[in-house]
């Protein structure tokens, strides 16, 4: 038999090692157009391949579906009535004039598996051909002209788009905080690598191919990235925020004009599986002669060096004294810091507070802290890896570092599970119940609004102009 492939060319290594094993195993000639793009010449050996071959074989995947040159050519294999194999190699929306069709589904079958399955497939496709099933239409058909789109252009539910090349997901989240930028890039970048079986490291977020999250984008693939998560065991409010991620990048795509509200719509309807729910942990909130005691403790047996055991005071005296989150405490940068007006700048672009009046003994901290580091520029953050052997470096240390220091606090102290969270939760109780005006508060911790203070500290009845000990 006469077989056509049809795929993307970012595809073209596994379906080579395919069709090579299918050509060994059952004997069959095999076409591949081996060129990315041509002329007319190159379009017409196209057409001619299509027209001779005896089973279209279509290799799914999430950038094959947007190819207009795919989408031509499958389109002029059903109007000849061709005999039809899909496989789907990756995830994707499966084209609706598919919708009829069974189709092979790749998954983790190794590659002889799926030659087998492939072997089943022709040998049926083989008996309808042989009762009449696949007979050329009375009509002529017209030749297809050659797909003429800009390097930009692709298919998005049937439909030419013009968009550009590439997406630069780091100017699309510039105006989110720190932290944000940080856990959506993440888990866009876990998303698209997910749905294209690929790794991670290979994705260059401020370059990315614009074909391959449009393709990446479906209510199956979402809803399958969403199932797996579950299954791996992330607790419910882990997947609550993965999902979020990706569903922000979906409004924003749908506000450039990219997808469709009806894409954003199927997406919002992916529910996360209700066994991930994990109970919530019980917030733990501390008096300031609690946290002061904590504090003293540490300072007398917390770690093993000096500047290990001064950094992480330091930064646990700015969330439990500052209330700064942990990832403001991680993002601190020297320039941030204003030892003679006993100031800090913290914040993500466009959202930018001052914090003054900053207690002298968190002051202290930092430079008792600063104090170990030979050298260093404004631009460079506060807080730095540091070696075994007690010597910091230039390499800043993440959220995640900041709460495993708490962590390990509340190991020493044997207090469960404890985080940053309850430390600035309780900085933010402290103040309220010391009569810090809630607007005060409100501005320390940057909220948008007075109601999130207000629920933050769990108050039940207040008033605007000051806190109660109630």
């Amino acid at each position: 038999m006469k077989l056509f492939f049809s795929y993307s060319h970012d595809d073209k290594s596994y379906v080579r090692e395919l069709s090579e094993s299918i050509r060994k195993t059952l004997d069959h000639d095999i076409w591949l157009d081996k060129k990315l793009a041509g002329g007319q010449k190159w379009w017409n050996e196209i057409l001619d391949q299509i027209e001779k071959c005896d089973v279209f074989i279509y290799i799914l995947s999430p950038l094959s579906v947007s190819s207009i040159f795919c989408v031509a050519e499958y389109t002029y294999a059903l109007a000849l009535n061709k005999p039809f194999l899909p496989i789907e190699l990756k995830k994707c929306v499966i084209p609706s004039s598919l919708n009829a069709i069974q189709y092979i589904e790749i998954n983790d079958l190794e590659i002889t598996q799926v030659s087998l399955e492939v072997a089943r497939s022709l040998a049926s496709l083989e008996k309808e051909k042989s009762r009449g099933d696949y007979t050329l239409p009375s009509n002529p058909i017209s030749r297809p002209s050659v797909p003429q789109p800009s390097d930009s252009g692709y298919v998005i539910n049937g439909k030419l788009v013009e968009l550009p090349p590439t997406f630069n997901i780091d100017e699309m989240l510039k105006n989110q905080s720190v932290h944000t930028q940080r856990a959506y890039k993440r888990c866009a970048r876990e998303f698209f690598a997910f749905v294209n079986k690929i790794d991670q490291s290979s994705l260059d977020m401020e370059n990315i191919d614009s074909r391959l999250v449009i393709g990446s984008l479906s209510q199956h693939s979402f809803e399958l990235w969403i199932n797996t998560l579950s299954e791996n065991g992330l607790s419910s409010s882990t997947i609550t925020a993965s999902r979020a991620a990706i569903l922000w990048f979906v409004d924003s795509l749908v506000e450039l004009g990219c997808v469709s509200y009806t894409l954003s719509y199927e997406l919002k309807h992916v529910k996360i599986p209700s066994s991930s729910y994990v109970p919530q942990k019980r917030e733990q909130i501390f008096s300031t002669s609690k946290i002061a005691s904590l504090i003293n403790y540490i300072e007398e047996n917390g770690w093993n060096t000096l500047p290990a055991r001064q950094r992480n005071i330091c930064m646990i005296k700015l969330i439990a004294y500052c209330g700064l989150s942990r990832s403001e405490v991680a993002s601190l940068e020297w320039k941030d810091y204003d030892s003679e007006k006993k100031t800090l700048i913290i914040g993500g672009p466009g959202k930018l507070r001052t914090l003054s009046q900053i207690p002298q003994e968190v002051l202290d901290a930092i430079e008792k802290w600063r104090s170990n580091i030979n050298d260093y520029d404004n631009n460079q953050k506060v807080f730095t890896r540091i070696l075994k052997n007690g010597v910091p470096t230039k390499y800043q240390i993440t959220d995640k570092s900041v709460s495993m220091v708490v962590r390990d606090v509340g190991n020493l102290l044997g207090l469960q599970s404890l985080s940053p969270e309850d430390l600035r939760r309780s900085f933010a109780r402290n103040a309220y119940d010391a009569k810090m005006p809630l607007e005060k508060i409100q501005h320390i911790l940057g909220h948008s609004s007075i109601n999130s203070t207000v629920d933050y500290i769990r108050v039940n009845s207040f008033s605007s102009e000051s806190g109660s000990s109630g």
